[in-house]
């Protein structure tokens, strides 16, 4: 018998799956269409993918070391067979090709534009459009290779089914439709994403399970074929492994029934009769061929080793590497420490904490179950943008009467009188359902040990996608099949254009009548998928909406059509390279002026722009004002090598008849405030330029009426406002005044929202009288006013406050809620930043500008047992000062006496909300997870706060900022707390109590030898003892500790103040534990005999021990003899 594959055989047989061409054909169209319309790096997790593919494409391999997995990004761990089949278009472009992709978390300055609020992951460009060059074409040509590994999933399923039920035909191209057009599935076959590969050999290993389990005899090539996908899958996703049950059922049940077939060699066969709702229900359990009368045992015996050898040829030396390389055996246990191997945190940390008995869920863990499965179920049929963009409730509702369907139509056969699986069905059963079960155990699984949005993924489940789409078009069919036997004159009545007219000739794919029905039912139940499921297919309805392309290219501007070409520079490495601009405009309409900015060098402060029209006296005619790309890309943001093409529109007032000239355009830069949370201009503008050309000329529009008395305009950008409209941070707004133009009036906008009052006023530095010649109009004829929307504004609607305002223009201000203080701190780094308070678990905050940096409090610490607490969460409060260009570095510290560290955390100002969109007087919290050493050494540590800003110019890289109160240099760090970290044994009771007391507040209270008695291998005497205080000390003492030989000669000692001086007497609290730790090593020449062990305290300055009592009686020497420990021969 032939196990190839369907399609293979004849070129006939095309013409007999045509339909199923034509799933594809539609597909592909859809899929390219997505592929190319998507915008780069905003599916999920396909930045990270193209991180890894880089790491391949530049190297030729995976990651073989975990400094080459950390290279490789967040994915390196994974499993590689993916990235080597599809990094050839990168390698072929070249790893290092320009221009590149502007990944947001790779610099902080790319939140800039978005304000941190963006979904996007990616900053999208005007290098992303056509023609492709650069990482842009390996990008989209990688993205390609997805589209053939989505064609296999769905030839897959279709053979799948149609093996299973080849009668009739509409439930294997169902199936097959189902996937080819599921929008998740569509969108993850358009993008770069290892699961689709995963999908594609799921599929063709489940095919070739359900083939083996129809053959009596499978050949050993299907075994090896089995072997090799099974291995195959696994180097793709490691989530495979899940099917290592599947596998051993397929295997089990083929062994069964070679067994049941050497018995009886010779099996019968019978016609198959036009299939009836009777012979679907039944699966096809076999189609016998002449191999199956020519089995015998040695053939039998043979089946399992072609699938071990092509498994562990596929699989095997890529598990034993990593195996051997990767594991933490030693360090997590056997079970977590093997799953290390496979790089996915998660799951490691999972199992460390289910093992433990700890808690497994991180903090971000705030998904119910509930919550949890809303996730997954919408997310399975549509999502995008790493689950932040979700279709319309109306969308998921049209799924969930389509499924219902489905699951109607399966309760409905159950129920019927139609006979029961079979015996030979019931293998097919188990298989389909053990598949789809084991794969929902690893997203249930996945929620167990981390209930984060990562774990609701519906795509999780698309491994199992053959059977989830039998399931749903086996179930349609019977939801059909009944309704045709019940109603079909009913349905006929209601649906009689479509059931007569429409749906036959678009059903004559049907070998025969006889499902006809059925099948009109079928297709009208597909509606509730089709119809939303072509809307979801629709980037412009739900995906591109929230991806701003800005008009930034790292082409240069001798390589742009520039009209008029220009070289002024305003700043450091940044100029105006030119302009584009039409010569004539009409009144009433705006100006369109494309600036074209470069920059060379990073910017350290923001700018507005000032353009006007001008006559020959000099007087604005028309204005625009406003910050760089209408907000959305201040100068800040911009890179090295950027070229701005930023286009504004300067709006002329609205006059009928104007007498004839021509103006100039006038350009001035203005820089920003620094200090100012508003925009407020500098004194004097940095760049003022005229242009002589071109002229431009401004005519009337005949068909526009005169301008009416007492009216006003607002403008915001090329358009003239009426209607409610949505502002986001750094917007201009152009109101144009022609009620009194005489006088310099600052108008403003109201916002009434739940009975709280503001107002939005407009900057009067920027008013401006307008002297357009209107025939028969005062001078000048409009007073011009900008708003630029600010961060400290509120929410909320607000509303022009003019009698003559549009009467249903409302402002919306999409802007991030942030809080605001008066300064009232004079200690700051740099004069930038203020650390207003510090906080920690179990204490109030701290007041920070209170604290000097020498009058440090050591009396009563807080303590912390990195045993118990081995992370300790910091929580700062800081206030901006000024506008900052550059992000920064907080780095806090541990350090003991020595400046040994025992903690440290150093990370990104701000994280996901950096210290560059920061506002002037806002006040930003953050918590830093502080990571105690886990061999920190016990005793007072000063917490060390400092802010560095990395320049690679800087001989070593990075700066500190100083940290300043008022003008006074304190240093580059801040100690404004200290902390004390307990031994691990603090709070036990001592292994050998002991009783003496130290003077009159001092007692040692027991003791700890790990090594007694000393033996003759001469091994450390490790000791500890166990200090009580009952008052504050006032001297710093030194502890003791002697080993004294039987000639009465010190033999071994080691002096030191507590805890190796890291914890000083005089730091000593009333009622205080201290576990003091020491070690003695004897010489080799020390003789043999009994050795004394001696303690005590002394006064490093006089030498004076203090007075020891045991039991009230004064001891010897003022020494506490511990014990007596023998040196044997």
């Amino acid at each position: 018998m032939s196990h190839s594959l369907p399609f293979t055989h004849h070129a006939s047989r095309i013409t007999h799956h045509a339909p199923l061409l034509l799933i594809l054909l539609l597909f592909s169209i859809l899929t390219l269409y997505q592929s190319i319309m998507l915008p780069l790096g905003e599916a999920d997790d396909e930045t990270d993918h193209y991180q890894y593919l880089r790491f391949v494409a530049r190297t030729g391999h995976p990651p073989f070391t975990a400094s080459e997995r950390d290279e490789a990004g967040f994915k390196g761990g994974l499993a590689p067979l993916y990235y080597w089949l599809t990094a050839w278009p990168i390698a072929l472009v070249g790893e290092q090709a320009q221009p590149d992709i502007r990944r947001v978390d790779a610099r902080p300055e790319r939140f800039i534009p978005s304000d941190g609020l963006g979904l996007n992951h990616v900053l999208h460009t005007l290098d992303e459009q056509w023609p492709w060059r650069g990482q842009i074409l390996a990008w989209h040509g990688v993205r390609f290779l997805s589209l053939p590994l989505a064609w296999v999933t769905i030839v897959a399923t279709y053979a799948l089914a149609h093996r299973l039920y080849p009668q009739p035909k509409i439930i294997a191209l169902g199936a097959a439709a189902f996937v080819a057009f599921l929008p998740r599935f569509v969108g993850s076959s358009a993008v770069i994403n290892d699961d689709n590969l995963v999908f594609a050999l799921t599929s063709l290993l489940l095919l070739v399970q359900v083939i083996i389990l129809q053959n009596a005899a499978p050949s050993p090539r299907l075994f090896a074929l089995f072997g090799a996908l099974f291995g195959l899958a696994l180097i793709t996703k490691y989530f495979s492994l899940i099917l290592i049950p599947e596998v051993i059922f397929t295997l089990v049940i083929a062994q069964v029934a070679s067994r049941r077939a050497r018995t009886d060699r010779r099996l019968e066969t019978e016609d198959r009769p036009i299939p009836t709702q009777k012979s679907i229900d039944t699966p096809h359990a076999s189609r016998l061929t002449p191999h199956a009368s020519r089995l015998t045992p040695h053939a039998s015996r043979l089946t399992l080793l072609p699938f071990f050898t092509a498994f562990l040829l596929t699989a095997g030396p890529w598990f034993g590497f990593i195996m051997l390389r990767f594991n933490r055996i030693g360090e997590l246990g056997f079970i977590p420490g093997l799953a290390a191997s496979l790089g996915e945190p998660q799951i490691t940390e999972g199992l460390v904490g289910l093992l433990s008995g700890q808690s497994v869920r991180p903090v971000a863990a705030t998904y119910s179950l509930a919550e949890w499965f809303s996730l997954l179920y919408r997310s399975f049929w549509f999502e995008f943008g790493w689950m932040r963009i979700f279709a319309p409730a109306w969308i998921y509702g049209l799924f969930t009467i389509f499924l219902f369907l489905a699951i109607t139509g399966h309760v409905l056969h159950l129920t019927s009188s139609v006979s029961r699986t079979t015996h030979h069905a019931s293998r097919f059963t188990l298989l389909l359902s053990l598949h789809f079960a084991l794969f929902l155990a690893v997203v249930l699984a996945r929620y167990i040990l981390s209930a984060t949005i990562d774990t609701g993924q519906g795509r999780h489940l698309y491994p199992a996608l053959p059977v989830i789409a039998l399931f749903i078009s086996l179930g349609l069919y019977h939801f059909g099949f009944w309704t045709a036997l019940r109603g079909v004159d009913f349905g006929f009545k209601i649906f009689s254009f479509l059931a007569t007219r429409l749906l036959p000739p678009i059903l004559k794919i049907l070998p025969t009548p006889h499902h006809l029905p059925s099948s009109i039912f079928y297709l009208l139940s597909s509606i509730f998928f089709l119809l939303p499921a072509i809307f979801s297919l629709q980037p412009s309805a739900f995906s591109l909406p929230h991806y701003d392309t800005l008009p930034v290219t790292t082409t240069p501007p001798d390589n742009l059509p520039i009209a008029y070409r220009h070289d002024l520079p305003f700043a450091d490495g940044l100029a105006l390279a030119g302009f584009n601009t039409p010569a004539t405009v009409f009144t009433g309409d705006a100006l369109p002026v494309t600036l074209y900015w470069r920059a060379e060098k990073e910017a350290q402060q923001d700018y507005l722009i000032s353009l006007c029209l001008q006559d020959d006296n000099n007087l604005a005619v028309a204005c625009w004002t406003g910050p760089f790309a209408a907000g959305r890309y201040p100068a800040r943001a911009w890179e090295p090598g950027d070229t701005l093409a930023d286009t504004v529109f300067i709006p002329i007032p609205t006059c009928a008849r104007v007498l004839n000239q021509r103006y100039y355009l006038h350009l001035e830069v203005w820089p920003l405030a620094a200090d100012s949370p508003e925009p407020t201009l500098a004194e004097t503008p940095v760049l003022q330029q005229t242009f002589a050309q071109p002229l431009i000329a401004i005519r009337a529009d005949v068909s526009r009426p005169n301008i009416l008395p007492q009216t006003i305009e607002v403008w915001h950008g090329n358009r003239r406002l009426s209607q409610p409209t949505s502002i986001s941070l750094g917007q201009a707004l152009t109101w144009l005044d022609y009620t009194d133009p005489g006088q310099n009036k600052s108008p403003r906008f109201i916002r009434q929202a739940t009975g709280a009052f503001a107002e939005w006023s407009s900057l009067p530095a920027l008013n401006t009288a307008l002297f357009l010649p209107c025939d028969n109009s005062p001078e000048p004829f409009a007073q011009m006013a900008t708003f630029i929307a600010g961060p400290t504004l509120l929410p909320g609607p607000y509303f022009p406050d003019h009698p003559d305002a549009p009467p249903d223009l409302t402002l919306s201000l999409d802007l991030r809620q942030r809080a605001f203080a008066p300064i009232t701190s004079t200690l700051t780094f740099s004069h930038t930043l203020a650390p207003l308070s510090l906080e920690f678990p179990g204490q109030p905050p701290i007041n920070l500008p209170t604290l000097q940096p020498s009058n440090l409090p050591t009396s009563n610490p807080p303590t912390f047992q990195p045993s118990n607490l081995p992370t300790l969460p910091l929580t700062l409060r800081w206030q901006a000062r000024r506008w900052m260009a550059d992000p920064l570095i907080v780095a806090l510290k541990l350090l003991d006496k020595d400046f040994q560290v025992g903690a440290e955390h150093l990370a990104t100002l701000g994280d996901r909300y950096p210290n560059v969109l920061w506002v002037p007087t806002e006040v930003v919290e953050e918590t830093y997870p502080l990571h105690l050493k886990p061999d920190a050494p016990p005793g007072l540590y000063r917490l060390e706060i400092s802010l560095l800003r990395q320049d690679k110019n800087l001989p070593d890289g990075y700066e500190y900022l100083p940290l300043t109160d008022n003008e006074t240099n304190l240093g580059n760090n801040l100690y404004p707390l200290t902390f004390r970290l307990l031994d691990p044994a603090d709070g036990a009771p001592p292994p050998h109590p002991f009783s003496a007391q130290l003077g009159s507040a001092l007692h040692l209270v027991g003791y700890d030898l790990t090594s007694s008695p000393v033996s003759g291998l001469r091994s450390p005497v490790l000791l500890a003892l166990y200090w009580h205080s009952t008052a504050p000390l006032p001297t710093d003492y030194t502890v003791f500790t002697q080993l004294i030989g039987p000639d009465g000669q010190v033999w071994a000692q080691w002096d030191n103040p507590p805890q190796a001086g890291r914890y000083p007497t005089t730091a000593w609290a009333e009622q205080d534990s201290v576990v003091d730790r020491y070690t003695l090593t004897l010489p080799d020449d020390a003789p043999r005999g009994e050795y004394r062990l001696l303690v005590g305290m002394y006064d490093p300055v006089t030498g004076q021990r203090l007075p020891v009592t045991i039991n009230g009686q004064p001891q010897p020497d003022n020494a506490i003899e511990l014990t007596t420990l023998s040196l044997a021969p």
